[in-house]
């Protein structure tokens, strides 16, 4: 009995081992090298980087054009300003401050009355944004003290009551990005497109140009 129990244990002890050496090599044959995992985090913290460098230059294009935009929907909200009250109305820029706002009227004092509504108020642009090129031609000296241009320091640009404006382009941009804000003097009409570096300097900053087939 005692030769049984001796052989049973015996066979106990193979089985044990070769489960033991089983398990090892499929452990062994499952795992990663030291260099395996180097080459693996490597790469990983290479996507990582191109990830996050594309991130960031998408967010820099994107405040470059927010800014853009915020400012075309201020020389809408001029026109139809002028338009409405029959007066003229006035966008101006700040280009030490970075700011830029409306305004209808002149206080007694002599201080604008700055617009501030719900659905234009004064804007500043971003920290690395600034006013790269600010354009204006106006429309005529026919409109006496109703002419744009620069004023103390100040880019103005005119939206009269019949729904014309001095002409102007202004380019905002980042020193990598940029976008240009156009109003057309016939129409007083903003609109905003990227800058293109491929056109010469007069194609970009054209102020005169009517699209009429845009406005039919």
């Amino acid at each position: 009995m005692n030769q049984r129990l001796l052989q049973s244990v015996g066979a106990g002890d193979r089985v044990c081992g070769a489960s033991r050496i089983g398990v090892a090599g499929r452990v062994g044959g499952a795992g990663f090298t030291i260099i395996e995992l180097l080459v693996v985090s490597a790469i990983i913290a290479l996507l990582a980087g191109a990830t996050f460098r594309m991130s960031a230059k998408r967010h820099r294009r994107v405040l470059v054009e927010k800014c853009a935009r915020e400012i075309c929907l201020a020389a809408r909200y001029a026109r139809i300003f002028a338009v409405e009250k029959q007066r003229s109305c006035k966008l101006v820029f700040d280009k030490e401050q970075k700011r830029f706002y409306l305004y209808g009227s002149v206080q007694a004092g002599g201080e604008p009355d700055v617009i501030s509504s719900v659905y234009s108020r004064p804007g500043t642009l971003s920290d690395r944004v600034n006013f790269e090129q600010i354009k204006i031609t106006p429309t005529g000296s026919e409109y006496g003290d109703d002419a744009g241009g620069d004023a103390g320091g100040d880019a103005v640009v005119v939206f009269r009551a019949d729904g014309t404006a001095d002409g102007a382009v202004l380019v905002v941009g980042d020193g990598e990005y940029h976008y240009i804000v156009s109003i057309a003097a016939g129409t007083g009409r903003a609109k905003v497109r990227l800058y293109n570096a491929n056109e010469d300097e007069d194609e970009n900053y054209q102020t005169d140009v009517i699209d009429l087939d845009e406005y039919q």
